[in-house]
C-alpha cells in the first residue's frame, strides 16, 4: 500500500501549519516531554508547534512527536504514542491538544478527547485521501477555538456533525447581519456628510444594537459544540434504500471555502488583478455549473445575489491571510505572491487527492 508523507520534520510541519492560517512558533523547538520516564523513554523528538489562545475558552496547541527507531520497530508502537497522548492529556486538561505523529508508514494526527466521562484517545492519518481531515485543518481567526476543536475531533473521529444545518445557518444568518451593520454604518456616514446630525444618534444606536447581536450570535455558534454530547437524533420512521429521501442532504447554499480556489484562479486568469466586476464575471464563469438555485437569489436585503455576496467575503477572508492584496486602489481585487503560491498549493493538493482516489 502507498502512503503519503505530507511532511518529514518539524520544522516542515511549522511550515505547513502556518500556510493554514495557525499562529504556528517561528521555528520548532525540541524539548523533554512532560511525561513519565517510561514514557519519555520511547519519545526521540517533542515539539510544540503552534498555540491559539482565544479571549474565552480552552487554548489549542498542536505538538509535533517522534519515536525512536527502536520503539517505531516494536510491534507496541502505537500503544507508546497511545499512553503518551493519554497521559499528557490527563496532566493537561485545561488544553486541546492535537498530535502531529511522525509514523514510517506516513504522519497520523492523535488527540484525547472525554466521552461519556471516559478518556478516549483517537487517531487517523493525514493525507489528501482524507479530504475531510485536510480540508479541516485549515485555521481561521473568526471561526471560534471550540467550533474548529469540535470539526477536528469530528473529523478525526469519522462522526457526523450533529446539526450541520444549523451550522450554515449560522453563518447565513452572520453574512445577513453584517450586510445591514454594513448598510447602517454607510447610512451613518452620509447623513454625517449631509449634516443631518439629528439622525446620526439613532442611528448609532440601532447599529450598536446590531453589532451586539452579531457578538451574541457569535457566541451561540461558539457554544454549538457543546450539541456534540448528545446523541444523534434519528427520523421517527427509517427509508428504504432504493427510496431515497427528495429532501437534499447537503446545505442549499454552497458554503464560502468553495468560492477560494475559484477567486484565485480568476484574478491569476485576470492577469493578476482587475475591477471587481470583471472578477466577479471570471468567477461566474468558473462556478456556474456547482451554483444552487439559492445561490442565485437575492438577499433579504435586496442589494446584492446571494453567490456574489458569498465571494466578497471569500475576498475578506483571503485578503485577511495576505493572499489578495489590502492596499490595491479601489474597486481593484489583486492577488499577492502569497495567494499565487496558495493557489498552486491547492491545486497539487487536489492533483494528489484525485491520483489518490
Amino acid at each position: 500500500m502507498k502512503h503519503y508523507l505530507v511532511f518529514t520534520t518539524a520544522q516542515d510541519a511549522l511550515a505547513w501549519f502556518r500556510e493554514r492560517g495557525y499562529p504556528t512558533f517561528s521555528q520548532a523547538v525540541f524539548v523533554e516531554p512532560p511525561l513519565s520516564e517510561g514514557a519519555r523513554r520511547n519519545i526521540a523528538e517533542w515539539a510544540q508547534l503552534a498555540e491559539v489562545l482565544p479571549e474565552t475558552g480552552i487554548p489549542l496547541h498542536i505538538y509535533w512527536v517522534r519515536l525512536t527507531d527502536s520503539a517505531e520497530q516494536s510491534q507496541d508502537a502505537y500503544r507508546y504514542l497511545y499512553l503518551a497522548v493519554k497521559q499528557f492529556a490527563n496532566r493537561y486538561p485545561q488544553y486541546h491538544t492535537l498530535f502531529v505523529v511522525r509514523r514510517r508508514r506516513g504522519v497520523s494526527l492523535m488527540c484525547a478527547y472525554f466521552k461519556e466521562r471516559q478518556l478516549r484517545v483517537v487517531s487517523a492519518p493525514l493525507e489528501p485521501s482524507n479530504a475531510r481531515l485536510w480540508e479541516t485543518l485549515r485555521y481561521s481567526p473568526e471561526v471560534p477555538t471550540e467550533k474548529h476543536w469540535q470539526r477536528i475531533l469530528r473529523a478525526i473521529t469519522g462522526e457526523e456533525a450533529m446539526y450541520p444545518r444549523v451550522e450554515q445557518a449560522f453563518e447565513n444568518f452572520l453574512v445577513e447581519l453584517n450586510e445591514i451593520l454594513a448598510e447602517a454604518q454607510a447610512m451613518i456616514k452620509r447623513k454625517v456628510d449631509e449634516g443631518r446630525f439629528g439622525e446620526v444618534a439613532t442611528l448609532s444606536q440601532q447599529a450598536e444594537q446590531i453589532q451586539r447581536l452579531i457578538e451574541k450570535v457569535r457566541a451561540l455558534w461558539a457554544s454549538q459544540g457543546e450539541l456534540q454530547r448528545f446523541p444523534t437524533l434519528v427520523a421517527p420512521y427509517a427509508r428504504s434504500r432504493q427510496q431515497p429521501s427528495k429532501r437534499a442532504s447537503t446545505s442549499p447554499i454552497t458554503p464560502r471555502a468553495a468560492y477560494i480556489r475559484p477567486l484565485l484562479q480568476a484574478l491569476v486568469d485576470l492577469g493578476g488583478g482587475a475591477r471587481v466586476e470583471k472578477v466577479l464575471a471570471r468567477v461566474y464563469e468558473l462556478v456556474r455549473n456547482q451554483l444552487k438555485p439559492k445561490d442565485l437569489e437575492k438577499l433579504p436585503s435586496g442589494r446584492d445575489v446571494r453567490w456574489r455576496n458569498t465571494v466578497m467575503w471569500a475576498r475578506y477572508e483571503l485578503k485577511q491571510q495576505g493572499y489578495l492584496n489590502p492596499n490595491s486602489p479601489k474597486g481593484i481585487w489583486e492577488i499577492t505572491d502569497a495567494g499565487r503560491e496558495y493557489l498552486r498549493q491547492l491545486q497539487a493538493e487536489e492533483s494528489q487527492f484525485s491520483e489518490s482516489r
